[in-house]
């Protein structure tokens, strides 16, 4: 943990490069702790990740994002299990499968719910109920907090196609999620 803190409260001062080179370590280093344990002993993790990764290129951006989203979506599944509310939760939503495809860029990630069920994979089904088709500058914007989902998706920077309504019935459960991590999921 000591080196996970010692990242969080240098990386305000760390040059873009040194951030992008221990990134990944510190990442791993989360993952072994368990990353509900690192957001519950530093609450603002999310947000400083989020406001270092302001001053990335784009494509830095996604080359992060690659790496943060699995650990972030593994921590998710842990919170789900461990929640009897949320996994009640779960347990009522129909099977329901939400694609998430950059298009300009080679991310993809899919969020799942079958049998009662939270699951993910980085990378876009075809069997999706709903797939969200975005580039990847929006992409880096939502993540980073400078734009609404639900806005974007009003103003077509973000395509569905699907069912969008069976997959809205996910929202509560990410905005629950949302607030354990302290991260904004959907708007």
């Amino acid at each position: 943990m000591q080196d996970i803190k010692a990242f969080i409260e240098n990386a305000n001062k760390m040059a873009k490069e040194d951030f992008i080179k221990d990134a990944p370590n510190i990442l791993k280093k989360a993952k072994e702790v368990g990353f509900i344990k690192v957001v519950k002993e530093f609450p603002n993790i999310n947000q400083m990740i989020r406001d270092k990764m302001a001053e990335f290129e784009v494509d830095e951006a996604i080359n992060l994002i690659k790496q943060f989203m699995p650990l972030l979506f593994d921590a998710m599944k842990d919170v789900i299990e461990t929640s009897e509310d949320l996994k009640d939760e779960i347990e009522e939503i129909e099977d329901t499968t939400v694609s998430m495809v950059i298009e300009d860029g080679d991310l993809a990630m899919s969020f799942i719910i079958k049998d009662g069920k939270f699951d993910f994979k980085m990378e876009a089904l075809e069997e999706a109920d709903l797939v969200f088709k975005m580039n990847k500058d929006i992409m880096r914007d939502m993540i980073i907090g400078n734009i609404d989902p639900i806005q974007s998706y009003m103003s077509g920077d973000i395509k569905a196609q699907g069912n969008l309504p069976k997959a809205m019935a996910l929202r509560s459960i990410f905005n629950t999620l949302g607030d354990e991590f302290g991260f904004n999921f959907i708007g």
